[in-house]
């Protein structure tokens, strides 16, 4: 009977109530695009009133989640900075701390830009003892495929330091402190890399199966034990469930001797 009061419970209006959530993309130490309308999105209760506020802003910006508990809106976002508060209120109130606003660049590819400290990259082992820049921030995503386009990832940002910088790409890192020193504003980076893997893993699977070249293409991928041989499965598991979020470019995509230009990040 005891069981059957907690399902009961599990199925009623009060016990379907939800939190307001945000994808991991959204985390302390976060880096935002700077001098843009940014995305910030997440998921409550259907109906549910959602207010979000930056603390550079004036006043609130405030959507109502819909019927797939979904809720969107965008916000605009200063000059590079901060460190600033982003809060976001629904039934509970989750406030992100010690978030910067400046230039966010998206770090994708194969080892070339997968290749660590820890990897035994020398330039990235020799940085290590003085690593700690507050004005570089990490978000290194696990390797993850998905069979459709996921709406959530892996992960979470993190301040360079000896600890971050080990397995974060070398390639990135060395980017974005060239960055930081050129244009002395907070940098973001987002890596996303996978050794040895297929540019029609990387690609939507409706966009490679469109034209005749690349459909074959993803039919005669190699089988491997060290990267998906399906066409869209890296796009799905980690390139789709940050599409919304805005950033300023990618650096150095090259896969299997083809630099692509993606249309995967879509703001």
């Amino acid at each position: 009977m005891k069981q059957l009061w907690v399902f009961l419970l599990f199925l009623s209006p009060l016990g379907a109530i939800a939190d307001v959530w945000l994808p991991a993309i959204f985390s302390n130490d976060m880096v935002l695009q700077q001098q843009s309308s940014v995305t910030v999105w997440g998921w409550a209760q259907p109906g549910e009133k959602v207010k979000v506020t930056g603390s550079w802003l004036g006043e609130s910006i405030n959507t109502v989640t819909n019927e797939n508990a979904v809720w969107k809106l965008t916000i605009t976002t200063p000059k590079a900075g901060g460190p600033h508060t982003l809060s976001i209120e629904g039934r509970n109130k989750i406030v992100l701390q010690n978030v910067m606003v400046g230039e966010v660049w998206l770090c994708a590819g194969q080892s070339n830009m997968e290749w660590s400290a820890e990897h035994g990259v020398k330039d990235a082992k020799a940085e290590l003892p003085t690593a700690y820049n507050a004005n570089i921030r990490f978000f290194k995503m696990p390797k993850l495929t998905a069979e459709t386009p996921q709406t959530d990832t892996k992960g979470k940002w993190a301040i360079c330091d000896s600890s971050t910088l080990k397995r974060f790409s070398a390639v990135g890192y060395f980017f974005g402190k060239k960055l930081t020193q050129s244009l002395n504003v907070p940098i973001g980076l987002i890596d996303v890399a996978w050794g040895g893997s297929y540019i029609e893993s990387w690609i939507p699977e409706h966009i490679v199966n469109m034209f005749p070249n690349t459909r074959i293409s993803a039919e005669t991928m190699i089988p491997s034990k060290g990267w998906p041989r399906q066409a869209g499965y890296i796009y799905n598991g980690m390139v789709a469930p940050i599409t919304p979020f805005n950033i300023a470019g990618h650096c150095g995509i090259r896969v299997n001797q083809t630099d692509i230009f993606l249309p995967l990040i879509t703001n």
